[in-house]
């Protein structure tokens, strides 16, 4: 996972480079910011309880094009519109 993050890091800049915003400071269990640059945005999303989660995804916005980049779960749906449920300490990174 390490090699994978350290790769997806190096592909996209956006990760590297953007500018940080937190989108749900409030948000008890799941850790959710953006980071942009130009026109590219990244959405990381982290759940840090040992139980699953589900997390808002109108705290985002727009959520159209968004894209799985890494994560560290192998079956995991795509973006849509209401809420999105993180399994255990699960990680993701979409790149628009």
């Amino acid at each position: 996972m390490t090699l994978a993050a350290l790769a997806t890091r190096k592909e996209h800049e956006v990760l590297v480079y953007g500018d940080f915003k937190i989108v749900a400071l409030e948000h008890e269990d799941v850790f959710a910011h953006t980071r942009t640059l130009g026109k590219t945005t990244a959405l990381v999303l982290l759940n840090f309880k040992e139980k699953v989660v589900k997390f808002p995804l109108e705290e985002v916005g727009n959520i159209d094009g968004f894209t799985l980049v890494l994560g560290n779960y192998t079956a995991v749906a795509a973006l849509t519109q209401g809420d999105v449920t993180l399994r255990e300490y699960e990680g993701r990174v979409y790149v628009r």
